[in-house]
């Protein structure tokens, strides 16, 4: 995120560049080849087209932020 765009439902609310989204997966584990919906709210500053990346990570606990 940039430019003053922002991710609304990043954890610890509205944030910027290296903003965080948080699943709990409720312990499930996803695993290789399924897929999950996610909903990323982005408050974006202006009616153009942007590019938006994201990188998945995963910890021990099988909780999954999406950075």
């Amino acid at each position: 995120m940039s430019g003053g765009n922002v991710l609304l439902n990043s954890d610890g609310g509205a944030s910027g560049a290296g903003a965080r989204l948080t699943l709990d997966l409720d312990g499930d584990i996803l695993h290789e080849s399924e897929s999950i919906t996610i909903d990323f709210v982005i408050g974006h500053q202006s009616i153009n087209s942007f590019t938006f990346l994201v990188d998945l990570l995963a910890d021990p606990e099988f909780n999954l932020a999406i950075k």
